[in-house]
């Protein structure tokens, strides 16, 4: 593979031609040269920096716009997506390590773990009156 080339395909201008590359032309190590307004009709994708590059069609040169991907504090979208389920299965492991270990104080108890329905039976308390020592 060459160093001007990417598996997407790409464009780059040698001695005044517009050159195009190929994904399939990897294996042949080819490359194919095409005119100025055939270069201008191939859509081109810049994978760098995650921005999206486009042509202005006033010049001959190849001269190209990014974009930045939208984010808050540096967090994109591809990034969250990839950070939610690890996120999500270390916060259900968290709240289930708090509630195991405040589920013997008596206001935690009353105010979360008797309005869960699957736990309320558990902390009922069905020892008579006679029987509690005080």
């Amino acid at each position: 593979m060459s160093p001007h080339t990417s598996k997407s395909g790409s464009l780059f201008m040698s001695s005044g031609i517009c050159r195009a590359a190929y994904p399939f032309m990897h294996e042949l190590k080819m490359e194919v040269a095409l005119s100025r307004d055939e270069c201008r009709q191939i859509p081109v994708y810049s994978p760098l920096f995650a921005a999206i590059a486009t042509r202005r069609e006033k010049s001959y040169t190849m001269r190209y716009t990014l974009r930045a991907q939208p984010h808050v504090l540096h967090i994109t979208p591809q990034i969250f997506r990839r950070w939610v389920p690890s996120l999500g299965l270390w916060g259900v492991g968290a709240g289930a390590a708090v509630a195991y270990l405040m589920s013997d104080v008596p206001l935690f108890r009353t105010d979360v773990l008797n309005k869960l329905p699957i736990v309320k039976s558990y902390f009922i308390d069905d020892t008579p009156a006679s029987d509690k020592p005080f």
